[in-house]
């Protein structure tokens, strides 16, 4: 069954994805929205469909607003960061917490080496 069979002629003039305009179900739209929004924002596509193109220039749209309208987050947004102050101040505090962690376990590791050193290589008690 088709979508005129479903729809009168005047559903059908107000079919749309996100304010444009399509001429059958929209899929076309959909589809080129969600292969822009997977790919990071790309739009333009190399596509024969008129609609998939659309739908792809909504999806990078949607996603340039949605970084331009972020404050904070980071890593929300494929390859975005926050650039707040308080964001990069917890940045910063976990990357410090990672290397003290690291310095931590490798002293640990050094004690046990030399314990072992000393024991292979330790003075006898002959």
């Amino acid at each position: 069954m088709r979508i005129k069979d479903l729809l009168s002629e005047e559903q059908l003039d107000e079919l749309s994805f996100m304010g444009s305009q399509c001429t059958k179900d929209c899929s076309g739209h959909r589809a080129g929205y969600k292969w822009s929004l997977d790919r990071g924002g790309v739009e333009n596509p190399a596509s024969p469909s008129q609609s998939f193109i659309n739908g792809s220039n909504i999806g990078a749209r949607q996603m340039q607003h949605n970084k331009a309208s972020r404050t904070q987050g980071g890593g929300k947004i494929k390859g975005y960061q926050s650039q707040t102050q308080q964001a990069i101040k917890k940045r910063e505090q976990r990357q410090a917490a990672r290397q003290a962690a690291l310095a931590a376990q490798q002293q640990q590791h050094n004690q046990a080496q030399s314990k072992v050193n000393q024991g292979v290589h330790g003075s006898p008690e002959d």
